[in-house]
């Protein structure tokens, strides 16, 4: 029988819906019916060096696929299995099996990986029974995922700002301000004198000289990995292959796939509804915050499962692009619905007069002084601004406001009331945090002063 290399879809677990895109190294016929699929970019498996399968694992598939290159059955294709070179010396030999050996095992070895940047990053695996520190809110709800946030020593105040949710941060050394993830000399020393070895960081320009710096000159371990929209899952599973935390990881993309499972059996054309997606208004320089890239930025699963979402060139790097109300008025006929999303203290954010959750009133009551802005918008006068909330929508847990929002832009499919409960969901079986979200917190518009398209909870 003819030899030949098969190209595969791999799923994260039985019954997994994203899109992920990879290949598997293997002698003779495809008896496992798996589609033919090129790789695909970065995010969407696990950049891990040693995966030669190209999947969401390191397991006995890569040694096998790197013993059948190094016995001359199958051709190393490097565009296709960028990662199979664990050691990244260049060639594929033994000395890479017995690095993905190690990475099964649990042994300690160096671990490469890729990073947001595309940089191939040195790592003392395992990254267990570390002293953490995170650079972001984003970078904290990842180890609350994980069942790691108890090691999180120091924090900067962007992720102290939200102990409500994660109590246990509050015990965690605070460095710089709420609205920087930015690592700053300050930070470094009380890195240092808490002992911290491993940096889960926010991919940012600022910090990644620093990084490297910090691993070669103090041993420091960071990970750079992006942590918003299709990468979401990737992220999650890459940090638990590093940190020994799979069962943790399967329960998140478990969850994930639910969700993504339920609104594609229900929205059979999301490109029939077309929408801008605004994160935020300034209103001391007229500025909305739109998110103009539909990979990177705020709300990128809101462009991918609900709606044809607007997209524009020359963002920054996190997606958003700038424009003011009179663009808005200019533009705001194209779109069926505007998913807006309140920055600051609302939902479950910490309101830091009192230290408690934001209440449902005082959402409401942020939300119509905001909504007078898009009162020129077809899509006010329909009833179809959609309010939303920042911190669980651009993370690790925006599939757990998909539902709330989908239906608030779909009310003939989806009740608010079954979106709540998939939040509720959240809470309970990922977070694992005591909250209630029908009393603490808000999530969208419940009040009757603008009169919105969709039923009210």
């Amino acid at each position: 029988m003819e030899k030949k290399i098969l190209i595969a879809a791999v799923a994260v677990a039985a019954a997994v819906t994203v899109a992920v895109a990879a290949f598997v190294l293997m002698d003779g016929d495809d008896d496992k019916g798996r589609s033919k699929i090129s790789i695909g970019e970065i995010g969407t498996f696990v950049p891990i060096y040693g995966n030669a399968t190209g999947d969401l694992y390191i397991d006995d598939d890569d040694t096998n696929a790197l013993q059948s290159i190094i016995e001359g059955r199958t051709a190393w294709d490097r565009e296709r299995a960028p990662y199979a070179d664990a050691n990244v010396d260049g060639v594929i030999d033994s000395r890479d099996i017995d690095i993905v050996k190690n990475i099964i095992a649990k042994n300690p070895c160096t671990v490469y990986y890729e990073d947001y940047y595309g940089d191939t990053t040195a790592v003392n695996f395992p990254l267990t029974n570390r002293n953490i520190a995170v650079t972001y809110y984003q970078q904290a709800e990842a180890c609350a995922i994980l069942g790691v946030l108890g090691d999180v020593k120091v924090a900067s105040r962007a992720a102290t700002a939200y102990s409500t949710m994660w109590p246990s941060l509050k015990e965690a050394v605070p460095w710089g301000t709420t609205g920087s993830s930015a690592i700053t000399d300050d930070a470094v020393e009380k890195f240092i004198d808490n002992g911290v070895t491993l940096v889960v960081c926010t991919p940012r320009t600022e910090n990644r000289e620093l990084a490297q710096r910090l691993h070669d000159e103090r041993g420091i371990d960071f990970i750079q990995l992006w942590y918003n929209g299709e990468y979401c899952i990737s992220t999650i599973q890459t940090m638990a292959i590093l940190m020994d935390r799979q069962d943790e990881s399967k329960r998140y993309a478990d969850y994930c796939n639910g969700v993504i499972d339920d609104l594609a059996s229900k929205i059979k054309d999301k490109s029939a509804k077309r929408l801008l997606v605004i994160s935020g208004y300034n209103s001391d320089n007229d500025q909305l915050s739109i998110l103009g890239n539909g990979r990177h930025g705020s709300y990128v699963l809101v462009n991918k499962y609900l709606g044809d979402a607007y997209t524009e060139d020359g963002t920054n790097q996190f997606g958003f692009v700038y424009h003011n109300v009179e663009w808005l008025v200019q533009n705001g006929q194209r779109f069926d619905a505007i998913v807006y999303c309140m920055s600051g203290s609302s939902g479950f954010s910490t309101d830091e007069k009192t230290g408690t959750y934001v209440s449902q009133d005082a959402y409401n009551r942020k939300f119509e002084e905001t909504v007078r802005y898009f009162g020129k918008v077809g899509a006010y006068e329909s009833g179809n601004v959609v309010g939303s909330e920042y911190p669980n929508t651009f993370g690790f847990s925006a599939y757990a406001l998909l539902e709330i929002i989908a239906a608030q832009l779909y009310p003939g499919l989806f009740s608010l009331d079954d979106g709540v409960a998939k939040l509720q969901e959240w809470f309970d079986r990922i977070n694992v945090v005591d909250i209630d979200v029908r009393t603490q917190g808000a999530y969208s518009y419940t009040g009757d002063d603008y009169r919105a398209g969709y039923p009210q909870l």
